[in-house]
């Protein structure tokens, strides 16, 4: 993205991220849904004028559905929290399909989401009301393959390590979100569950912006 969307979508950010730890409502709802569109707007300024191709769609469907997502959550009431859940997995499949052009799996690059997610799971499942076993056990899955098609991306190097590093601050944010609502509250959660979203967010767009425009003349590997 350019120099000043970034700057306007690390302001907005930063002015969420104080009003969400200070507990300013108000000014909250006001940033909070703005993110994500300024991300999607960055993005459709790299596409060429030729037109949107499918894996553009597939990004800015991911952004959008984690724009609903973040509606759902902003208001931390519990009965919007599964369709908060069920946004985000959405813009997850999207992010996987996203990821799967130029994919060649890679058992090693996937084994440590694949054991980071049971362990992660377990640790969480005496704890999950009943009704949330399957949403969540569906959503960890979902997440972790998120991060195993980032892991095996063929894709120029800045793009490859700007997504995967995207892909793993997402699974902390999430993470984090999940700590802190059936474990027990983390000392400044609402800090550190919007750095890494907010980070995860830009990273993921920035990356797959950098591949399209295919200025790097080698592949990452692990």
């Amino acid at each position: 993205m350019s120099k000043v969307l970034t700057a306007i979508y690390f302001f907005i950010l930063g002015v969420e991220i104080i009003a969400d730890s200070s507990g300013d409502t108000q000014l909250m709802y006001l940033t909070k849904p703005l993110l994500m569109p300024v991300l999607m707007f960055g993005y459709l300024r790299s596409v060429p004028r030729g037109g949107l191709k499918k894996f553009d769609y597939f990004i800015l469907l991911a952004l959008l559905f984690s724009l609903s997502g973040d509606v759902f959550l902003m208001f931390r009431q519990e009965k919007f929290f599964v369709f908060g859940l069920g946004s985000f997995l959405l813009g997850h499949v999207f992010y996987i399909l996203l990821f799967t052009k130029n994919n060649r799996f890679n058992f090693l690059r996937a084994l440590p989401f694949l054991i980071y997610s049971v362990t992660f799971f377990l640790i969480l499942f005496n704890k999950l009301p009943e009704g949330l076993l399957i949403p969540v056990g569906l959503y960890s899955l979902v997440i972790a393959l998120m991060g195993i098609w980032a892991a095996n991306r063929k894709a120029e190097v800045r793009s490859y390590y700007l997504v995967l590093s995207g892909a793993v601050s997402f699974i902390v944010s999430d993470s984090l979100i999940a700590y802190g609502k059936f474990i027990r509250e983390l000392p400044y959660s609402s800090f550190w569950i919007m750095t890494t979203y907010g980070l995860a967010q830009y990273l993921i767009v920035e990356g797959t912006i950098a591949g399209k425009e295919g200025r790097y003349k080698y592949n990452a590997s692990l």
